[in-house]
C-alpha cells in the first residue's frame, strides 16, 4: 500500500490570509485562484499515470476522468472517485470491489468466474496519485510561492 506523501505546509500562510482580507474582502477569491495552479501539477501527473482500461466509453472506467482540483483559501487538494469511476480509489490502494449484477449475475459469469466468489473482484493496488505527489513536490512548492508572491505584490500595504 503506498504511502502519504507529507503535505506541504507554509508558515504564516493564515496569517498572510487574515493579514489580505483585512485589507480587502474580495482578496478571497484572489487567495483561492492562487492556490489552484499548485495542485493542478499533480492533477496533470496523477491523470498521466491514472489506469486506463480497454473497451467501449460507456463500459469503461473513467478513473483520469474523475481527477478534479478543489481550491481553498487555506490550501488545494485533489479529488478522485465519484459515480464515474466508483472504484478509483480501490486502484490507488487495493482491495476488492463488486461486480455489476451483484452476486447471483448470470448462468455464463457464474461458470466463467466460478462459484462462491461471493461477486467480487480482487483489485492489486495501482498507484497513480500519491507517486504524483511525491514527484511533483519540488514544482508544488515553487508554484504556490510563485502564485502567492505575485498576489502580494497587488497588496503593496502589507
Amino acid at each position: 500500500m503506498p504511502t502519504a506523501p507529507d503535505p506541504i505546509k507554509v508558515e504564516g500562510l493564515n496569517e498572510t490570509r487574515r493579514a489580505l482580507l483585512a485589507i480587502d474582502k474580495g482578496s478571497a477569491k484572489a487567495i483561492k485562484s492562487a492556490t489552484r495552479p499548485a495542485a493542478q501539477i499533480v492533477a496533470r501527473e496523477a491523470i498521466r499515470n491514472a489506469p486506463v482500461f480497454p473497451g467501449p466509453p460507456r463500459t469503461t472506467w473513467r478513473i483520469k476522468d474523475s481527477i478534479k482540483v478543489s481550491a481553498t483559501q487555506t490550501g488545494a487538494g485533489i479529488r478522485f472517485g465519484g459515480p464515474k469511476a466508483p472504484h478509483a480509489f480501490v486502484h490507488e490502494f487495493g482491495g476488492t470491489i463488486r461486480r455489476r449484477g451483484g452476486e447471483r449475475g448470470s448462468a455464463r459469469q457464474r461458470r466463467r468466474t466460478g462459484a462462491g466468489d461471493g461477486g467480487r473482484t480482487v483489485i492489486r493496488e495501482q498507484p497513480y496519485l500519491y507517486p504524483a505527489i511525491a514527484s511533483k513536490r519540488g514544482e508544488v512548492l515553487a508554484a504556490f510561492t510563485g502564485e502567492f508572491d505575485k498576489l502580494l505584490r497587488e497588496f503593496p500595504q502589507l
